[in-house]
């Protein structure tokens, strides 16, 4: 078991438990310190409440994704909410470059927000939308802006439906003349979608090595397909895929009682 994982795993319980604060029912920002970083926080939101009260976000699979990254590391957060990866991953590839993708303004001006929080130079916001196609596409908002999607996939309630621009990877990378070397994806269902659009990318002599990507069967069935057609696609593309445990170790994919992302790394021939 990772120790550190274990350990901030465990704090959170014990901090949940003893919480006694109630849940803001109105839009609330909070300052929280995170893994040596500082947060601006919707504390009335699920993200920001968790690491209101918790103190914690997805540490396994924020462990895994810092072993992959180097210094001078190019990374896309794809759905990046409020800027939890994008702020550590600025981090851990100080010499390389974040690019953060996050179409929804009450989020995304947060997240500029923790950029300048944190005096964060090396990190990009598009407030573009990445999927399978080129265009003007219809957006989900939900009322809590974690769960927005190119469709309503019914997690939280729906706020309003807006029309945002959309790219492709393929087309975004040829345009900044630079792979990605590792990629975390979180976009509630359009995983698939997105990866679609990264085929030239990850067929390439240039591509990452590490894509982490959410396959959460809920949010995967409203765009119909299921986490096993996602791993299928990706082996197509070269990949292996592996479950990460909540201990912060992986495993081979499926395995009962792993979380709902899946890191996904050349496969070794």
């Amino acid at each position: 078991m990772n120790r550190a994982v274990f350990i901030e795993r465990l704090r959170g319980k014990i901090r949940r438990h003893l919480n006694r604060r109630k849940r803001p029912s109105s839009p609330t920002l909070q300052v929280v310190t995170y893994r040596g970083a500082r947060f601006l926080v919707w504390a009335n939101e699920d993200v920001g409440w968790r690491l209101t009260t918790e103190k914690t976000y997805e540490p396994a699979e924020l462990e895994i994704l810092r072993q992959h990254v180097h210094p001078g590391d190019v990374c896309f957060d794809i759905g990046a909410n409020i800027g939890i990866f994008t702020v550590l991953l600025a981090g851990w590839a100080p010499d390389g470059h974040v690019h953060a993708f996050e179409p929804i303004e009450h989020s995304a001006s947060v997240l500029r927000l923790n950029l300048e929080l944190n005096g964060i130079a090396n990190a990009t916001l598009h407030t573009s939308v990445l999927s399978d196609r080129e265009g003007d596409v219809t957006f989900a908002v939900a009322k809590d802006g974690a769960y927005s999607s190119l469709r309503h996939t019914g997690r939280k309630s729906q706020k309003e439906v807006r029309t945002v621009a959309s790219t492709r990877i393929d087309t975004f990378v040829a345009s900044i003349g630079r792979s990605p070397d590792v990629m975390k994806i979180d976009v509630e269902g359009a995983e698939l979608p997105v990866l679609q659009g990264a085929a030239g990318l990850l067929r390439s002599g240039q591509r990452p090595r590490a894509v982490l990507a959410e396959a959460h069967e809920p949010t995967c069935r409203p765009y119909g397909y299921t986490p096993a057609d996602l791993v299928a696609f990706m082996k197509g593309m070269g990949y292996q895929a592996q479950a990460i445990l909540p201990d912060g170790h992986v495993a081979e994919w499926p395995r009962p009682g792993a979380l709902a992302d899946i890191l996904f790394v050349p496969a070794q021939n």
